[in-house]
């Protein structure tokens, strides 16, 4: 399947990345909660984004992980698979569904994917909202 065009989504307030993939995700009852996903943003670039909250306070910080098209294609290629697989196989190599980590166990996670992008011979750049 080849999509034309790969954007960012708001929905409800959120953004959402194209071909989104929850990696990971904090217990939803602790007062802070944290959260990786990947997908595709509006430039078309793969993207690996740690989202924290602090419920309390309301804080938010977004730290993106942005991986250039170029590189992206790099990736999949060392990979081997599809580009559009990207944030299925960064599920299947770090991924846990069972929602009870805390938040700093998602962070360290988002390390060792930024740790995994390095080793694939590819450069990410950071960014936070």
């Amino acid at each position: 399947m080849k999509y034309d065009y790969i954007a960012i989504v708001i929905e409800n307030g959120r953004f959402m990345l194209l071909l989104e993939e929850l990696i990971m995700d904090s217990d939803g009852d602790m007062l802070i909660g944290s959260g990786i996903v990947a997908g595709f943003d509006d430039e078309k670039n793969f993207a690996v984004v740690l989202d924290y909250t602090d419920y309390e306070t309301g804080y938010n910080r977004k730290t993106w992980a942005v991986v250039e098209k170029e590189d992206a294609l790099a990736m999949a290629d060392y990979l081997k698979v599809r580009l559009t697989s990207l944030p299925q196989e960064i599920f299947e190599r770090f991924g846990d569904s069972s929602d009870i980590a805390v938040p700093s166990e998602v962070e360290a996670v988002f390390k060792e994917i930024l740790d995994f992008i390095i080793a694939c011979g590819v450069r990410y750049r950071l960014k936070k909202d």
